[in-house]
């Protein structure tokens, strides 16, 4: 009989808590993982040898419709989501992971001299990693207007996605982060999961292209 740890690992490279030691013979098992958050999973084969056994988990954009009151923890798996410019074009995260790395979803005011401050960072960004990277701004501000938000754009000569966050949804899925201010980025991966989410500008370029490359150099 052969004694090993077993462990569940993300495919952020990031273990959860989960280990038993226990005995079985060394050879190919179907295995199924049972009790795990949301838009993760797990069944297939795993080939047992001996010291560290490792199940992979595979994750996804929950296709379905976010839960009232919903707040979202670092780790967790996105629901899916669709937003709209002052043009009525939208963009929806999976079809946007579909092709990316890494997801930006930025919450922003016209009124935010942060927000303004980190645009052209988010910008040298997108055209430096847009083969893997996408950046989606969103306002929650039901004041900023169509003019105010076209005017961002032009002035800071923006190419990437800028929007509305209609009624703030989003945006307080994440206010335990941002405590209640913008700017607020949120790093997705192309599995789904929250890498990361900073409440606060990025007042460096080198800052926001080291976390973009964290994420982007692991797949």
């Amino acid at each position: 009989m052969l004694s090993f740890f077993f462990s569940l690992k993300r495919f952020s490279a990031e273990v959860i808590s989960f280990n038993a030691k226990i005995e079985l013979p060394e050879k190919a098992y179907t295995a199924k993982a049972t009790g795990l958050s949301k838009g993760l999973s797990f069944e297939g084969e795993v080939a047992i040898k001996k010291g560290q056994n490792l199940i992979e988990l595979t994750a996804s954009v929950i296709k379905e419709e976010l839960p009232e009151n919903h707040q979202y923890n670092i780790g967790d798996v996105m629901y899916d989501f669709t937003v709209y410019d002052i043009k009525n074009n939208s963009i929806t995260l999976s079809e946007v992971l579909e092709t990316k790395k890494c997801v930006l979803l930025n919450f922003w005011a016209t009124w935010c001299g942060w927000c303004i401050l980190e645009f052209p960072h988010f910008e040298e960004a997108y055209q430096a990693y847009q083969d893997d990277f996408e950046v989606i701004a969103l306002t929650p501000d039901g004041k900023d207007t169509d003019e105010g938000i076209r005017n961002t754009v032009i002035d800071n000569d923006l190419s990437f996605f800028v929007g509305r966050d209609v009624n703030a949804e989003l945006y307080y899925t994440f206010y335990k982060f941002s405590q209640g201010g913008v700017p607020c980025s949120v790093f997705i991966d192309q599995y789904g999961l929250i890498h990361a989410v900073r409440g606060g500008a990025f007042t460096s370029y080198n800052d926001l292209a080291d976390t973009i490359e964290t994420i982007i150099d692991k797949y």
